[in-house]
């Protein structure tokens, strides 16, 4: 059992109600133009997963090359340190 959609205000309603009208905005019940609207709705709901999919990827990689770099910049002061204490000088961190 599913739902569709009334066109007018979307409200939901189960796919085998057997109404006339929309019980929230009175709008002629017809299952085509109803159907039309649900299935609106759903490519319009994957779309919005798909965008947040690809959004969360970005922010993820992003997290990953901040990390990355910031991991090199540690490794590239203690390099940094380890060869002035070898040159006798003073480095500080």
């Amino acid at each position: 059992m599913g739902f569709i959609h009334c066109p007018n205000c979307s409200k939901a309603v189960s796919d085998q109600a057997q109404i006339s009208a929309c019980p929230n905005c009175c709008h002629p019940f017809r299952r085509t133009e109803w159907q039309k609207k649900t299935a609106e709705m759903e490519t319009e709901s994957r779309k919005a997963a798909e965008r947040r999919k690809i959004e969360m990827k970005a922010a993820e990689q992003k997290h990953r090359d901040e990390e990355y770099k910031r991991k090199q910049a540690d490794e590239a002061s203690w390099r940094d340190f380890q060869e002035s204490q070898k040159l006798g000088g003073n480095f500080s961190l």
